[in-house]
């Protein structure tokens, strides 16, 4: 061990190379073959099965012969054993076995070290300073490779412990679990909050859908025009304009419509799917999604060749709640761009549907003038100008609705949502009136609501930046005092 350097440490600690530290540093195996169809046997512990916080997750466990597990003796988790990802996403991430697994043995997989510490070192002491983002930037130092890289066992020599007298590590530790207990309890105060306000906006939707929201407007309101009426008059205006759309694409050709043969190629919007949904209000009507649009169609499906400027090729990952983000988007030269739009043409107030990925079925308004194309992964809606988008998002976000997409996505083998099925989508059609009166109502409420949550998020993450704060002042000698007849 090497004495501290001057200034930066308590005189009386000592510094030392993770590997000194331990008496074992194991990096797991797989069987050949690998695990896939085996179901009984050895559990085996991976990185999916290590929690953020430090702790594990007993989910989708994995299993290896138990011939096989007797062959790795040191690979066997103990109680007070290290466990740190070594290859991945999350390469570094380190938990603590506290207790003993749920199984008699439990061994590690290929892509975990597991670390047991020498007698005179106290294991929650080493795990926290292997926890904290000064001990996790000392790992990643050995990380090698592209973005699924990993580190190697060489980690444990790059690694610099700052050593305690060992009474002085059990009190450091036990401060650290006081002061985190606290803050995780604070955490978990903070979740129910966010829970709870989830729970609110989902009520608030549903509400706003079956017409709860403006039962005293209507009360207030009976003279206002049904529902029927103003999808009559939608559907006369998509008539017309496809028979203008008809007639332009004759006269491009030179032709000239000799009879009225031609309107019989018009299709009649697609009727909604109301299967397992309730009755509505009397002056609302059931719509498919279909019959309030210009359009519905998706962005491109083959990927175009990118450039470093451009026009912003927008996919998934850029649709947010809140609207289209542009700080990680993609582009493609302009001259592709406006091909692009030909078809698919986002504009301010259109709708986006998340059609792939792990955000399926998330949904956001269009909030900016500025011109992007879209890939395939988000199919665009433009809706009737007499049609109110912001309760049209608000019916797409609603728990009934929302389910009929997600149900929509799972139906298939690769899941996914199609323009077919958005065509068909239902939609609580109420008065024209009305839809602006739900929105300001709803508007109102889940505000205040994504106001708190963000308060909320804000808090939690001070928090986390609250435990690295402490993790520093336990390993710089400032958490707990000097008390050197205790340490000795």
């Amino acid at each position: 061990m090497k004495k501290n350097k001057k200034n930066q440490l308590p005189s009386y600690w000592t510094t030392s190379p993770l590997r000194k530290l331990l008496i074992a540093l194991e990096s797991g195996k797989r069987p050949r073959g690998g695990v896939k169809n085996i179901k009984t046997g050895v559990p085996s512990i991976g990185g999916e099965h290590l929690n953020a916080n430090g702790g594990f997750k007993f989910a989708k466990i994995k299993y290896v012969p138990e011939e096989f597990a007797d062959r790795m003796v040191r690979g066997h988790i103990q109680k007070n054993d290290i466990l740190i990802v070594k290859d991945g996403a999350t390469t570094g991430k380190t938990s603590l076995v506290r207790e003993s697994f749920p199984h008699k043995q439990t061994v590690i997989n290929e892509h975990v070290f597991l670390c047991r510490c020498a007698e005179e070192i106290n294991p929650l002491y080493l795990f926290y300073y292997l926890f904290s983002s000064e001990g996790n930037q000392q790992i990643l130092k050995d990380f090698r490779g592209a973005a699924q890289g990993g580190i190697s066992q060489g980690f444990a020599d790059i690694v610099t412990v700052p050593i305690a007298p060992q009474n002085e590590q059990k009190r450091i530790s036990a401060e650290i679990e006081k002061q985190f207990s606290r803050l995780d309890e604070a955490v978990d105060n903070l979740k129910r909050v966010k829970a709870n306000l989830k729970r609110c906006k989902a009520s608030v939707l549903k509400a706003a859908v079956e017409g709860k929201l403006t039962e005293e407007w209507r009360k207030e309101h009976p003279d206002v025009e049904p529902a029927g009426k103003l999808l009559q008059r939608i559907l006369a205006e998509r008539r017309k304009k496809w028979e203008e759309a008809e007639l332009a694409k004759l006269k491009a050709k030179g032709k000239k419509p000799n009879d009225d043969k031609w309107k019989k190629k018009y299709k009649k919007p697609v009727k909604p799917d109301i299967e397992d949904l309730p009755p509505l209000q009397n002056s609302w009507v059931w719509v498919s999604m279909d019959k309030l649009s210009i359009k519905i169609t998706d962005g491109e499906h083959i990927s175009p060749k990118t450039k470093g400027k451009g026009m912003p090729l927008l996919s998934a990952k850029d649709v947010r709640e809140k609207g289209v983000i542009f700080n990680d988007a993609k582009y493609v030269s302009l001259k592709d761009g406006d091909k692009f739009r030909n078809r698919c043409n986002p504009e301010r107030n259109d709708i986006l549907v998340v059609s792939r990925g792990a955000t399926i079925g998330r949904t956001c308004i269009v909030d900016t003038d500025r011109n992007f194309c879209l890939m395939g992964s988000v199919i665009l809606i433009k809706l009737f100008k007499n049609i109110n988008t912001g309760y049209i998002l608000m019916s797409l976000k609603s728990s009934p609705i929302h389910k009929k997409i997600l149900g929509i996505s799972g139906a298939t083998a690769q899941q996914a949502i199609y323009i077919r099925d958005i065509r068909k989508l239902p939609i609580p059609l109420p008065p024209i009136r009305e839809q602006q009166a739900i929105y300001n109502e709803c508007d109102g409420a889940l505000t205040i609501a994504n106001e708190i949550d963000t308060v909320v998020d804000t808090n939690i993450k001070r928090i986390e930046r609250l435990r690295q704060s402490l993790l520093k002042k336990a390993f710089s000698g400032k958490l707990v005092s000097e008390n050197k007849s205790q340490d000795n």
